[in-house]
Order: structure tokens, then C-alpha cells, then sequence
């Protein structure tokens, strides 16, 4: 493990890396460098993004479905969202299984100098044999009739998806009209 001792306290404090990885200091503030995960990802070039909205509404009690591929030997750790022109229920699933994968979603990296490409792959309008194992259900309100204020909901929760797995987001229209909806996640990738 690498260490570093930071001045100016009557005592040094010491700080370990975990991973072997060196500390970054900053000599000329005398101080350590430190950052959140999710800015050491996008520095490192390890965290992407997809987003989607529909070009025309959904109908009430129709679904906007994306397909999460997680490939093998590698863990992937993310966070989804789904907006809704008015009240939304958000299923999401883990072993789907699907006779078409769907529409292929863009994905960018969120370091823009980054040239690498995500090994997991996402899709909008896939379609679903059945749905899988549910592992997650709630209710969005955003308003019913056509004059509904919308939604968002992002999950807030990291999900650690297992490898070699097929995953769901569906969000259904509850809103009682046509409604636009959209959906995305935001993510990061190692070697499992």
C-alpha cells in the first residue's frame, strides 16, 4: 500500500490508498488531492451515458422498454432514470429474455476526449419473451388527463449488475392520455 502524510496538523494524519495507486498531492497548496468516485470515472474515461426520448407519445398503459446487456467478465455499476408526461409505474427486470434486442441506444463517454467505446450495450423498443425476475416496482406521479406536469425519476440507487445478464427498465404511461416519455442511465465499467 502507498502512503502519504498530510502537514499542518500538530500530528501528521496518514492516508492509504486501498488499490496501490499514488496519492495525489498537491505541492504547492500542501494539501491532498481529493475527488468523488464519479469524477475519478469520468477523469479515468469509465463512466458513459445513454439517454432517450420518444418522438411521439406513448399511449396510457403502453410502456417505453430498454434492454440492458451486461456481457461476461465484466461488473458494471449503474444508475437508471425514466420521465413521463404525467404519472409513471417503473418495473425493472434481470434475466429478460427477448426474440429482438431492439433499436441500439447511443452511448457517450462523459470524458469527451475519450475515444474507447462501453462493452455493455443498451437498446430502446426491444422485444420481450418475458419480462424476467422482478427485482424492482414503483409509482411515479406526475399528474393524469392532458394537462398532467410530468415526471422524472431517477432511481438514486447505484445498481451492481451481475455479469452475462440480460436486465429491463419498462416504464408504463399512467398518466389517462398520450404521453412523450424518455429513459436513460449513466454508468461505469471494469473487469469482473
Amino acid at each position: 500500500m502507498n502512503k502519504g502524510i498530510i502537514g499542518g496538523a500538530s500530528e501528521p494524519v496518514v492516508i492509504y490508498s486501498v488499490n496501490g495507486q499514488a496519492l495525489n498531492y498537491d505541492d504547492r497548496s500542501n494539501s491532498l488531492v481529493v475527488s468523488t468516485l464519479f469524477d475519478q470515472a469520468v477523469n479515468e474515461e469509465k463512466m458513459w451515458d445513454a439517454t432517450y426520448a420518444t418522438p411521439s407519445t406513448i399511449a396510457d398503459n403502453a410502456s417505453l422498454d430498454m434492454l440492458i446487456i451486461v456481457p461476461a467478465n465484466i461488473k458494471v455499476d449503474m444508475v437508471m432514470s425514466s420521465t413521463g408526461g404525467g404519472d409513471s409505474e417503473i418495473f425493472f427486470y434481470e434475466n429478460a429474455v427477448v426474440s429482438n434486442n431492439g433499436t441500439p441506444l447511443p452511448i457517450v463517454n462523459l470524458n469527451r476526449n475519450s475515444v474507447g467505446t462501453p462493452a455493455l450495450q443498451l437498446f430502446i423498443t426491444p422485444t420481450i419473451t418475458n419480462a424476467g425476475n422482478q427485482l424492482s416496482n414503483f409509482f411515479v406521479p406526475g399528474g393524469t388527463g392532458p394537462h398532467s406536469s410530468g415526471n422524472i425519476a431517477a432511481a438514486g440507487r447505484k445498481w451492481i449488475f451481475k455479469a452475462n445478464t440480460i436486465y429491463l427498465l419498462r416504464t408504463y404511461n399512467r398518466a389517462g392520455a398520450a404521453k412523450r416519455m424518455g429513459c436513460g442511465a449513466n454508468w461505469t465499467e471494469s473487469q469482473a
